[in-house]
């Protein structure tokens, strides 16, 4: 059965990420390959341990299918700085959210 809502949410995401990317990033498949993609990047300044620590999380917004091989510790370059993957947020809309630690 064809999903048409599904092809309208990645022309949709395809439209809004010509226009909104910031950055660009690589990562490592685990086949070994290098794959290049845009991403949203955000370094915004957070609140840890419930407000007692303030650090940077950066923060990339990918299309979920650039990143559907990354996994937690998975090494990706943003803006050519080196970081590793703290967790990855999909959100079921074609949109994965990368917390990033700088390595």
């Amino acid at each position: 059965m064809p999903q048409p809502f599904a092809a309208l949410e990645t022309r949709l995401n395809q439209a809004v990420f010509k226009h909104v990317v910031n950055a660009a990033a690589s990562a490592y498949t685990a086949h070994g390959q290098i794959v290049e993609f845009d991403v949203i990047f955000d370094s915004a300044y957070g609140m840890h341990l419930g407000g007692l620590v303030g650090d940077t999380s950066p923060q990339a917004q990918c299309k979920t299918a650039d990143v559907a091989d990354l996994t937690w510790d998975s090494g990706i370059t943003v803006a050519g700085i080196a970081y590793s993957v703290a967790s990855a947020r999909p959100d079921g809309m074609g949109l994965t959210t990368l917390t990033l630690r700088e390595v």
